[in-house]
């Protein structure tokens, strides 16, 4: 072992110390505190800055790292654990750097001084910088690397055309090994016919040429042929003297083929283009040039020969679509904007001044600084296309003006079970929004109790794809709940295919009132039939076993008994008469054959007699006349008593507490007016615009007492009004009600056609 040097070796040797100070070698030294004592230009250079003496200690690095690129503190440096150890380090290499920031790899040696009475007096340290070896070492692993790790098969080889090596992708591509191939000749790979390209290929090298992407055939292994791009550079020795040849070989058969596949693919492209009139074209912006296919040309209605720009083309757009179609082109020239441009617009064609819809699609190709270089794009005719968008969109809206002002509520759905669209009646009924009532917002207006089978039924239906019809009640904008029938049917696509449903709803609220209405009339009917002649069958039996008795005295003291019971059956032969009439007036009435036989009478006698009939069935009632009238009425006498009788019954009906019914008559030179008042239960003013509804009866605990069918004032009704006069109600309730009618009194102002 080298003794380590003495403290007057190098402290008090000048001659030594300038020898350090001119060695290129970066030389420092410590004392046994670390602190730098002296250091050469060479480390200075090698540090990037120059350390103060007697502050600095350990190192006059700025920073240090080690190999795996983590820091390494001063006091963990090669000269600050010699100096901890008192011995010598063998040291990694270690990295340190500059100020400005660069980095150098470099192997520090240090070592310890012994001064002259052999005390421990510090260290010297030499920094070998290994920065070059080590950047070469690198380079030559990292180029080993590539050439192993590339997907090209890069051979090299000597001027004589014996392979020298062979990596991993040209085993993968020839097939061979590396063993197989080092030392044979290149002429392996080379098919018969093309072993005149290897001496080609050799003289171009030895001239120092390089050979770029040659196209040719290769064999492998297995005697396929493959097609070849080769790229082949000489190898010159550290003289400069070229001694063999590097050459990368990349497979381009695939290449080929898609080549030949898309030369096929623009020949198809370009007979459909060919086939859908679809135009081309192609913008410089930095020239202004601009180039038109031949069916741009045939769109515009130019010649192949004129010369277009850009103005051109600007002067064809219709002004209205001008500012449109020039602002979306700028957005698609600016690399900050949309790069693309895809828009419709109209047209003006050159020479027959015809205007037609065209669809513009193009893009943007930008140079290194940014700038558009090529905007390229088709132009397509759409006219007829958007003459039938026009068309359906002139049909959509006829059928939304139609559906939204229908009485009938209509909504639409698609194969997704949702709706996409609700028509304006249903939105009013609903007093909701679209977007409310949207998707499975109209089941919240749905009663409870109907919500599950409108939900089942609906389910079924989108299963099957088949249409249904369905009653559900529904809430209203006023908080009722309303009965609707819900018919829906399926809608088909152009194609036949399921698109979803449409329906039209409508209420069916009155109609279900009017249906139980005439179930109970029916029941009313029933009754009110057979009450008389379950009557007229008793008193019948009774007369007819008074008349079986042969005692004479008997028979004369039954006289009573057979007037009163003939009078019952009289009365209630005449009651069932009426049913029937009016029964049979109301079937005139649905059918229009309702027929009124003129003729000119009195109507105060008329209006006598009929009080007259009526006075003769009560006797708790007075009838009282207060006539105001004089004059004669043409009309149908018989119907007009008819509606007399009927005011005249339901006021003595209803009025069971009472004991006078009113009677007044008057009119003037043009009409008269009739009125009948009782002084009876009267009406609820809820009910007094329904009264004179066919089977409408007051519903209440004291009106279900009074027989009746409902349809009394509805026939009183239509009787006056084809008279073409009115009638009205006027009622208090517990107070009373009056009846009044007016007609015309002549026939032409009292024809109601």
């Amino acid at each position: 072992m080298v003794a380590p040097p003495t403290l007057t070796d190098l402290g008090h040797d000048i001659h030594f110390l300038a020898l350090i100070e001119s060695l290129p070698i970066a030389i420092y030294t410590c004392d046994e505190r670390g602190i730098i004592t002296h250091f050469n230009a060479a480390a200075v250079d090698l540090w990037g800055r120059e350390p103060e003496k007697g502050v600095d200690q350990w190192t006059g690095a700025w920073k240090m790292f080690r190999l795996n690129g983590k820091p390494l503190p001063p006091e963990e440096c090669p000269m600050a654990l010699t100096l901890k150890e008192r011995k010598e380090i063998n040291s990694d290499e270690i990295i340190i750097e500059r100020p400005d920031g660069t980095r150098r790899f470099i192997k520090a040696n240090p070592r310890s001084i012994i001064d002259t009475t052999g005390n421990f007096a510090g260290a010297v340290s030499m920094l070998i910088d290994v920065t070059g070896t080590k950047v070469i070492d690198e380079e030559r692993e990292r180029l080993a690397a590539i050439i192993q790790g590339s997907g090209d098969a890069i051979i090299s080889k000597t001027l004589d055309g014996i392979i020298t090596s062979w990596n991993p992708a040209a085993e993968k591509l020839f097939g061979y090994t590396e063993e197989e191939m080092i030392g044979q000749t290149i002429m392996t790979l080379i098919p018969a016919e093309l072993s005149d390209e290897e001496p080609a290929i050799i003289g171009r090298l030895r001239k120092g040429e390089r050979v770029e992407h040659f196209e040719t055939k290769r064999l492998t292994k297995s005697g396929e042929l493959l097609d070849i791009s080769l790229t082949i550079s000489p190898i010159r020795n550290s003289k400069g003297i070229i001694i063999g040849a590097s050459k990368i070989a990349r497979d381009i058969t695939t290449q080929k083929r898609l080549n030949e596949a898309l030369r096929e693919s623009d020949e198809r492209l370009r007979m459909a283009i060919q086939a859908t009139n679809l135009g081309t074209w192609e913008f410089q912006p930095n020239t202004g040039k601009l180039t038109w296919s031949e069916e741009c040309r045939s769109l515009f209605n130019i010649p192949v020969d004129l010369n277009i720009d850009y103005q051109f083309f600007s002067k064809h757009v219709v002004p209205e679509d001008a500012a449109f179609v020039e602002t979306e082109i700028q957005k698609a020239l600016d690399y900050s904007g949309t790069r693309e441009l895809n828009i419709e617009y109209r047209i003006r064609r050159s020479g027959d001044g015809l205007i037609r819809w065209v669809r513009s699609q193009g893009r943007t190709y930008f140079n290194d600084q940014n700038q558009a270089d090529r905007f390229i794009g088709t132009i397509l005719d759409i006219t007829q296309q958007k003459n039938e968008e026009l068309a359906l969109k002139d049909s959509l809206e006829l059928f939304q003006t139609m559906a939204d002002n229908v009485p009938a509520m209509i909504w639409m759905s698609g194969s997704d079970k949702f709706n996409d669209y609700i028509n304006k009646t249903w939105l009013e009924f609903r007093g909701r929004s679209g977007k409310q009532e949207s998707n499975n917002g109209w089941l919240e207006g749905v009663h409870p109790e109907d919500k599950e089978k409108c939900i089942e039924v609906y389910r079924s239906a989108l299963e099957h794809q088949n249409g249904f019809y369905t009653e559900y009640r529904l809430l209203r904008f006023d908080g009722l709940y309303r009965w609707i029938a819900d018919n829906c049917v399926p809608r088909l696509s152009p194609t036949g295919e399921f698109a979803g449903f449409i329906s039209a709803c409508i209420d069916i609220t009155d109609l279900k009132t009017m249906e139980q209405r005439k179930d109970d009339f029916i029941k009313m009917a029933s009754h009110e039939l057979k009450t008389p002649i379950t009557s007229i069958k008793g008193y019948v039996q009774l007369l007819l076993s008074i008349y079986e008795e042969m005692n004479e005295d008997k028979l004369r003291s039954s006289q009573i008994t057979v007037k009163s019971s003939l009078t019952t059956v009289s009365k209630q032969v005449s009651k069932l008469t009426r049913l029937i009439s009016d029964l049979l007036d109301m079937s005139r009435i649905e059918s229009g054959k309702l027929e009124l036989s003129y003729s000119e009478f009195d109507p105060v006698l008329l209006v006598e007699e009929t009080v007259q009939d009526v006075r003769h069935t009560t006797s708790r009632h007075t009838l009282v006349i207060h006539n105001k009238f004089e004059g004669a009425l043409q009309a149908d006498r018989d119907r007009i008593a008819q509606v007399m009788l009927n005011l005249l019954t339901n006021a003595i009906k209803y009025s069971p507490s009472a004991n006078i019914i009113d009677v007044y008559i008057s009119g003037d030179e043009n009409s008269i007016a009739i009125s009948v008042a009782d002084y009876g239960i009267g009406i609820d003013k809820s009910d007094q615009q329904r009264i004179f509804e066919r089977f409408y009866r007051v519903e209440g605990k004291n009106e279900l007492t009074y027989p009746g069918f409902g349809i009394g004032l509805f026939i009183s009704n239509e009787i006056i009004q084809r008279h073409n006069g009115t009638i009205h109600v006027k009622s208090e309730k517990d107070k009373g009600t009056v009846f009044t009618f007016t007609l015309p009194l002549m026939k032409e102002n009292n024809v109601n056609e």
